[in-house]
């Protein structure tokens, strides 16, 4: 993989590196350059795109806008996606939608804090997970979130949150965990009912 970029070093004299072994020390250097405003801009090569994560930092530190040259290779990496529709473009990255629903976690992530709302795309994956359908639910949707019920009413501390601060009313599909939990004597409580 050929690499090249124009670093300028702490005594201003420029430094151009280039070569296979140079992705090394790009990967774990040159974000600090970055960080730093060590990188000229402007005179960077098209070869820096190296990974989403120089990419962002790039983008965010350096050009402090929108990187399009790597925006490519950052829609590869749901992670870097987020970070990068959070922090550089304020507001959703539709190239790496894709990407990003293939995981509950970065789904969940983007939802709450680049759309702030229902990302219907990534919900699949989020159901998967008893914490994050509850979480995205009490957080987002703030109604019942049927896809995600089967996940949540394996967990009982989900199952019990699910039920008094979403549905307000009993969750069926959950009382069997709930049941045999320390929630149960909150839930009947809350309910007042016996299981």
């Amino acid at each position: 993989m050929k690499l090249c970029i124009l670093l300028k070093e702490i005594d201003s004299k420029p430094l151009y590196c280039s070569g296979d072994d140079t992705y090394y020390y790009l990967l774990y250097h040159i974000p600090i350059a970055v960080y730093k405003k060590q990188v000229l801009k402007g005179n960077v090569c098209t070869d820096l795109i190296v990974c989403a994560r120089v990419c962002v930092m790039y983008a965010r530190e350096v050009l402090e806008g929108r990187f399009e040259l790597g925006e490519d290779i950052i829609s590869k990496d749901g992670y870097h996606s987020n970070m990068y529709a959070r922090e550089v473009l304020k507001g959703r990255f539709g190239l790496a939608e894709s990407t990003i629903s293939k995981t509950g976690y970065d789904s969940f992530q983007y939802a709450k804090y680049v759309i702030k709302g229902k990302f219907e795309l990534g919900e699949e994956s989020i159901s998967s997970d008893a914490g994050l359908s509850t979480s995205y639910t009490i957080e987002l949707l703030k109604d019942r979130f049927v896809i995600g019920e089967d996940s949540i009413s394996k967990n009982a501390y989900c199952s019990f949150n699910y039920a008094t601060r979403v549905l307000c009313n009993r969750f069926l599909l959950g009382e069997a965990i709930i049941k045999d939990s320390p929630f149960r004597e909150n839930y009947e409580n809350h309910f007042d009912i016996e299981l």
